[in-house]
């Protein structure tokens, strides 16, 4: 959507591309650019895939429909991609936004995860204090998410080396793109310590954590998170 440099959203486990569309995607066109969104295997696929293959897919996205080097930005599962893009395809990432950057998260995160099994305990998980303090809002997200999240595979299929290690930080001294590492404050899903170290790694980054924000930090501060990503393309220029 939109016309102008290509930018190519990815989203985290188990969300749909469309996701980027409430906020992103139109704040970006918007602003003069060309936004690239799709579903990723582990929305799509019922079957067995590797972290690479996920990677892989995202790699022929932008062959297929970015003209040229492109700005890539991915949240959780999708900073994960975003940042093996950058680190393969050096020559068509020009510069990457990364969102509560992961990699492999401790066993007993995956444990965590895996046990919010009911809307109140999803959102819970993904939301900060901020948002749920407020009972209107808190009841609003508890409603989303029971008619449209299936409890039963909140989070997709993903990856079958999920619980491995993908050489993630190896790939991220890697990278000479300029980066944008954006932590959520109050991040339940990935720590935001974990985060700032992954962000450490990177030679050529920046870093911004943003308050009041949980694991769907792109949903409950949209306005903030676009600012930090137009300044970082701004400055791409």
């Amino acid at each position: 959507m939109g016309e102008g440099e290509d930018i190519l959203l990815i989203m985290g486990q188990g969300a749909r591309g469309r996701v980027w569309h409430s906020y992103q995607a139109p704040k970006l066109v918007a602003a003069g650019y060309r936004v690239i969104t799709y579903d990723n295997l582990s929305v799509t696929s019922d079957r067995p895939y590797s972290f690479q293959d996920i990677v892989d897919e995202a790699s022929q996205i932008l062959d297929d429909y970015a003209d040229g080097p492109a700005v890539v930005g991915g949240t959780s599962l999708g900073a994960s991609i975003t940042a093996a893009l950058a680190a393969q395809r050096p020559t068509m990432v020009r510069g990457a936004v990364l969102c509560a950057l992961a990699g492999v998260l401790p066993e007993k995160q995956l444990v965590k995860i895996g046990s919010a099994t009911t809307p109140e305990a999803f959102s819970g998980l993904n939301l900060s204090p901020m948002t749920l303090s407020n009972p209107l809002r808190r009841r609003t997200w508890n409603q989303l998410i029971e008619y449209s999240v299936d409890m039963n595979r909140p989070l997709g299929n993903p990856p079958c080396d999920q619980r491995e290690h993908w050489s993630l930080e190896s790939m991220l001294r890697s990278i000479q793109a300029p980066i944008l590492n954006i932590v959520y404050a109050d991040d339940h899903v990935v720590p935001p310590s974990l985060s700032h170290y992954l962000a450490s790694l990177i030679p050529n980054s920046q870093v911004e954590e943003l308050a009041n924000a949980g694991h769907w930090g792109y949903l409950e501060r949209p306005e903030a998170l676009n600012q930090l990503f137009l300044d970082f393309l701004a400055n791409l220029h």
